[in-house]
Parts: C-alpha cells; structure tokens; sequence
C-alpha cells in the first residue's frame, strides 16, 4: 500500500521536472559570443568550412530547443550537445582563421619581394638595351608590362599592409604570372637586337 502510494507520489513530480526543463539559454548566449568571436576573427574569410560548420551546428542546436519547447515532455540534451559542438567549432574556427592568415601573409610577403627583384633585374638588363636595333616594339612592350607588374605590386603591398589578406595574396600571384609571361617577349627582344649586331658585324667596312 505505501508502496503503490509512493509511486503515486514521485510519477507526478518526475513529470513535473520533464515538463518543466529550463531551455539552455545561457549555453545559447555564449555559443553566440563563440560565433561572434570567430567572425571578429574572420574566420568566415580564412577559415570559412570551419566557422560554416560551427554556425550549421548552432542552428541545429536552436531548431532542436524550438522543437523541444513545442512538447510536454522536454529534454534539452540533445541541444545542449550540440551548443557544445558549437562552441568548440567556433574556438577552433577562431584558431585556424589565425593561422591561415599567418600563412597567406608570408607567402604574399615572400612573392612580393620575389617579383620585385626579379623586376628590378630585368630593368637593369633593359636599361643597357639600345634602341633603334630591330627590337623597339618589344622594348616598348615589356617596358608596359613592367609598369603593370610594379602597379600591381603596389597594390598588393597596400592590401597587405591594410589586412586585406586574400586580394593582396591574388594580386601577388597575378604579378608573379605576369613575370613569368614576360620572359618570352624579353627573350625575343634580345634575340632581335643580337641578330642586329650579327648583321652589323657581317657589313664589310669601307
């Protein structure tokens, strides 16, 4: 008899305490400032996988304690779960944008100062280039492509300097092309003006 009044007593406060479970409110407030964190980051630009998956998650998460709130019988610990996941995702997310942006700021640096010497040089070498040898359109030529290479220089330098990572990095590497592209027109000129001085050799003096 006791018995069967004691589990009279505790079925109604057991469903009581079901329908009743507060929803993670708190959790929810400091997964978002995880989020937050990792977009102050720009872990959506450097990490972008990452903090996509940490904010899928987080939706989960809300759409799970929306459904849970419809219910009698609540049970927030699937939406607690994935707050957790959350959370961690947005941290690492937060982490990778970090080191992502490390790298792509030295391999910009490092491509940066490689097509400058590299344009530096090859001024040098056109600057004893003489004129009127058959070679004139190409000199003028690669004399544009010059003044383009160290436009776009710049501008990846300035972008770089400002924290606008990814364009300068673009930038970078469009130079880096360029510079590769422009070996074949010097190679050309050069090979003009010396067939000028073949020539040149070959005429009998009088």
């Amino acid at each position: 008899m006791f018995k069967q009044f004691k589990t009279r007593l505790i079925l109604p406060i057991a469903i009581t305490i079901l329908g009743c479970a507060e929803p993670p409110t708190q959790e929810v407030i400091v997964t978002r400032a995880a989020l937050d964190g990792a977009s102050k980051a720009e872990a959506n630009i450097y990490a972008d996988k990452s903090f996509q998956t940490a904010q899928d998650t987080l939706n989960a998460a809300l759409k799970e304690i929306a459904q849970q709130e419809e219910k009698w019988f609540k049970n927030y610990d699937r939406a607690k779960s994935s707050l957790n996941t959350a959370r961690e995702l947005a941290q690492k997310a937060s982490t990778d944008s970090e080191t992502n942006k490390a790298t792509i700021r030295k391999e910009t640096l490092t491509t940066i100062n490689k097509v400058e010497m590299a344009l530096s040089e090859l001024q040098t070498s056109l600057s004893n280039a003489p004129r009127g040898k058959g070679a004139d359109e190409d000199l003028d030529r690669i004399g544009s492509i010059i003044e383009m290479i160290s436009t776009t220089l710049t501008g990846a330098q300035n972008d770089l300097n400002a924290g606008h990572l990814k364009t300068a990095q673009e930038k970078a590497y469009v130079a880096d092309k360029q510079m590769a592209q422009i070996h074949d027109t010097v190679t050309n000129a050069l090979h003009k003006i010396e067939n000028w001085k073949q020539k040149r050799r070959s005429y009998p003096r009088g």
